[in-house]
């Protein structure tokens, strides 16, 4: 390997260099990361709020059809795991799944979003079709986590087969999370202004056709806007809000045609990011090697539980991730509560909201990550992990505290500033302790290879997206709980998208109060909870990071007498 094609310098260790990837294979590794993370987020970001604020299939039943799924998919990742770790070809023992699993993840992606019409939750509404929309939602969920695992592990996995220096490692892992951040933050920053601003174009042109002509679709938006004004201006002057109800009143035309424009921008937009994601993806498979050889020894199913288990590093990072759940909230809501509470609806103000709040957050996590090697010099994994987690829970608590303030005025410009600065700090601490889970599993894999002599990889990172997958599905159990608590949820839902598609604000109307607390309560109070939770298992980790380094040079030394 010539040193100019080398992404890192080589390190000598009894006279033998190394061995790790080039310039050109980290950088197409990063941009199949990118890719696999647009393909990820426009299901985890889009999807859950598609089913139930598009679709109008009940709380409830989307927080069960994603529980259920994620549950499913997180078991189906140690299986995956065990499968990639006793896999064998000449190609390596992860490459053959890069290599032919990003088209059809794409595929079914859009599937998703695929669908036989909106759920109907009203007296005589046709109970067949809201099963078929509902199982129809499931199946392709279902198909498309399973899919998508048989592309995750061997994702994550490659990591620790392409470099035998730690630091390359930690390197790539800590640019991997960047790219995946990268690759999230355009999807969560983009696909839902991207598909409001394609339903809004949609919706004229369905508008037409119901109203029978461009004339009286015009009079039928002009007569909902004056109905608008005149509520907001006598309400705004002291008259009771009992007193106004009629302006509140939706033409059914109107309403259809919102709900049917915003339907098809969804998928059209799930079909844009999805081809891009997808493409992006599998330029990672034919570019990369393989060079830290696999252990001879295979494993079953069942003995790789048992290994994740009895690896004592290992099971308090499993229970750390399971204990933190309730952190997963915020992206589950970050979404509709932008939506609904900030912007209305608008594409443009969802657009530009997105970025100013969600961008505070992204911001924080992209450079924690790109930090976090260099805090490592500073601090032990473990102290960082830690107190990450504790430091968060300030400002997810400020966020309510917030609300409670001033709870329909915060879109003002100072409380758009504060808004940020908390969603920046939230965000260091969720980058940075993302990234150290991936070190920390990087470690085990070390540990139970000098221990046992396995290097069991795909199953460790297997546990991974195990831990990622469990935590999610507890979340959306929550959220689905919290959603039907404050009962914002089907007529609910389609009765404030009726509101918003006739011109009004749904933070402005006094029957929709606990509609918009619920979404600022799900975004602080349950992952204020999870930071503190989180840290239980791992305030005594047992791996520190002088063992881990002493571990790991005596499993080079190793390597070097089986390569003489």
């Amino acid at each position: 390997m010539e040193n100019e094609t080398v992404a890192t310098s080589e390190v000598l260790q009894e006279g033998r260099a190394l061995k790790t990837y080039t310039i050109k294979e980290r950088n197409l590794y990063l941009l199949g990361m990118v890719g696999q993370n647009i393909i990820y987020n426009v299901i985890g970001a889009a999807l859950a709020y598609y089913l139930q604020f598009t679709l109008l299939i009940p709380a409830i039943a989307v927080s069960a059809i994603m529980a259920v799924a994620r549950v499913w998919d997180a078991l189906n990742d140690p299986m995956m795991g065990t499968i990639v770790d006793r896999t064998r070809t000449k190609w390596g023992k992860c490459r053959p799944y890069l290599l032919y699993v990003p088209m059809p993840i794409m595929i079914i992606t859009i599937l998703c979003f695929v669908n036989f019409g909106f759920y109907d939750a009203s007296e005589g509404a046709n109970v067949a079709l809201n099963v078929i929309i509902v199982a129809w939602a499931a199946f392709t969920y279902i198909l498309w986590g399973m899919t998508y695992t048989v592309g995750d592990i061997p994702l994550w996995g490659v990591t620790a087969l392409m470099t035998e220096d730690e630091k390359d490692r930690n390197k790539l892992l800590s640019l991997a999370r960047i790219a995946g951040g990268i690759g999230a933050g355009i999807t969560m920053l983009a696909v839902q202004p991207l598909a409001l601003a394609i339903g809004g174009m949609i919706t004229e042109k369905i508008g037409v056709n119901l109203a029978g002509s461009l004339e009286a679709w015009e009079a039928l938006k002009q007569s909902s806007v004056m109905n608008s004004e005149i509520f907001a201006t006598q309400l705004a002057q002291g008259v009771p809000y009992d007193q106004l109800t009629k302006y509140l009143e939706v033409d059914p035309t109107l309403a259809e045609a919102t709900r049917q424009g915003e339907r098809w921008g969804f998928l059209i937009a799930a079909v844009i990011f999805s081809v891009i994601g997808g493409a992006l993806f599998q330029l990672c498979g034919p570019s990369i090697k393989e060079r830290v050889a696999p252990s001879e020894e295979k494993h079953s199913l069942k003995e790789n539980f048992q290994l994740m288990w009895k690896n004592k590093p290992f099971r308090q990072i499993l229970l750390s991730g399971i204990l933190g759940s309730p952190k997963q909230l915020l992206s589950l809501a970050a979404m509709p509560l932008i939506t609904y509470y900030f912007a209305s609806k608008d594409a443009f103000m969802a657009l530009v909201y997105m970025a100013l709040l969600g961008g505070g957050m992204f911001v924080g996590m992209f450079v924690a990550m790109a930090l976090c090697p260099k805090l490592l010099t500073k601090f032990s994994k473990k102290d960082l992990y830690n107190y990450s987690n504790l430091i968060s829970v300030i400002p997810f608590l400020l966020i309510y505290f917030a609300y409670l303030i001033d709870p329909r005025g915060l879109i003002a410009w100072y409380w758009i500033a504060i808004f940020f600065v908390l969603f920046l700090f939230a965000g260091a601490a969720t980058g940075i302790t993302g990234v150290l889970q991936s070190y920390m599993i990087a470690d085990c894999i070390d540990y139970e290879e000098y221990h046992n002599g396995i290097r069991p990889d795909g199953a460790f990172f297997a546990g991974q997206t195990f831990i990622a997958k469990l935590t999610a599905g507890i979340a959306t159990i929550l959220s689905g709980i919290f959603y039907a608590i404050y009962g914002f949820s089907d007529a609910a839902v389609d009765k404030v998208n009726n509101y918003i598609s006739a011109g009004l604000i749904p933070r402005e109307i006094n029957e929709f109060d606990p509609y918009m607390r619920v979404l600022f309560v799900i975004v602080s109070i349950p992952p204020a909870i999870g930071c503190i939770l989180s840290v239980i298992p791992t305030w005594k980790y047992c791996l520190d990071d002088k063992e881990h380094e002493r571990i790991l040079n005596e499993l080079n030394l190793r390597r070097a007498k089986l390569d003489q």
